[in-house]
């Protein structure tokens, strides 16, 4: 049986109705998940901007801030996993909805 990674899945719903869904793949190690979900943190800030844009990768997309309606993730994966990254969501404050 394969074990299923941790994925993070960011939903961006835009201006014009779409949704459009970015999948982050992460490292089966805690200082690789930190790097990406700090990462993806550094780009919330920008959200809170009137004028900007944000980059999401998987897939690239570029996205003007003020045609972001909502801006989520979702953390899926094993259990224990899953625990691990929502207490890293915290600690970077990713767990704060936008």
């Amino acid at each position: 049986m394969m074990e299923q990674g941790v994925v993070l899945e960011v939903t961006v719903v835009t201006s014009d109705g779409k949704v459009w869904g970015h999948r982050y793949p992460l490292p089966a190690d805690h200082d690789g998940r930190r790097a990406v979900v700090e990462g993806l943190s550094r780009k919330i800030p920008v959200l809170n901007q009137p004028a900007g844009i944000v980059f999401l990768e998987n897939p690239s997309a570029v996205y003007t801030v003020s045609h972001i309606l909502r801006f989520s993730w979702h953390v899926s994966g094993p259990t224990a996993a899953s625990v691990e990254l929502r207490e890293l969501e915290r600690e970077v404050g990713l767990n704060i909805d936008r």
